[in-house]
């Protein structure tokens, strides 16, 4: 059934959900392939997801509905922060969570609303380290989005994917380095590099240019990576 929900034919991910929804609490091992449905491209299959939710996952249905059905953002933004709360159990929401912040950064001037502030907590607190929603993240991170505000919150996000994996260290550096190129991002991204020491060795240049800048903060923040970097 979990395989049918991918198949190519609409009616064949329709008959999955439904079956799927009758299982109730036996199909919860697979909840993350039933909250992905919510996404699906038929519309009668992801309100069929949708449905399916509050007999396999009850805990996690109340909150999606504040975040996908209500049309106040302040219940949507109450939505994500219950999925907050719940942690880690919350992890099969993560491609509804990344959705809500594509339909974010899709507006023509992105801005950080409420709702992606509880997004991106959301996000943070259940740890999903799945190659798409990593994919999505570095790309919100990296310097082709204008939205200085996500960007940030993103690099949060993947500082805490990376935390001290030596490998996805390595995957962040090119991120981290692209981070000085404004001053929303700066100062975090210094800290960042200080942090992974002798791995940053190739931003010493740099750094030490901001040890000139006319900014204190600035001067403070470089001074103490490139201290921390020569020091491991």
């Amino acid at each position: 059934l979990a395989k049918d929900l991918k198949h190519k034919d609409p009616k064949v991910r329709l008959k999955a959900v439904e079956e799927l929804g009758r299982l109730g609490k036996e199909a919860a091992p697979i909840a993350k392939e039933i909250c992905d449905a919510t996404l699906d491209s038929n519309a009668q299959v992801a309100l069929a997801a949708f449905t399916s939710i509050e007999r396999i996952r009850p805990d996690l249905y109340k909150p999606l509905a504040n975040l996908l059905l209500d049309s106040s953002e302040y219940v949507q933004a109450d939505g994500a922060e219950s999925l907050e709360k719940l942690g880690e159990a919350a992890k099969p929401t993560a491609a509804i969570l990344m959705s809500v912040l594509k339909k974010s950064l899709d507006q023509p001037r992105p801005r950080v609303t409420l709702l992606d502030q509880h997004t991106f907590s959301a996000l943070k607190a259940i740890k999903p380290d799945d190659a798409d929603t990593v994919k999505m993240m570095k790309a919100i991170a990296g310097p082709l989005n204008k939205s200085t505000g996500h960007r940030y919150r993103a690099m949060e996000f993947l500082a805490l994917w990376a935390g001290e994996d030596e490998k996805r260290r390595k995957e962040m550096l090119p991120l981290i380095q692209s981070g000085f190129d404004n001053a929303y991002t700066l100062i975090a991204c210094m800290n960042l590099a200080g942090a992974y020491g002798k791995l940053s060795n190739e931003m010493l240049p740099t750094l030490k240019k901001f040890k000139l800048s006319q900014n204190a903060e600035v001067r403070e923040a470089a001074t103490k990576a490139v201290d921390l970097i020569e020091a491991k």
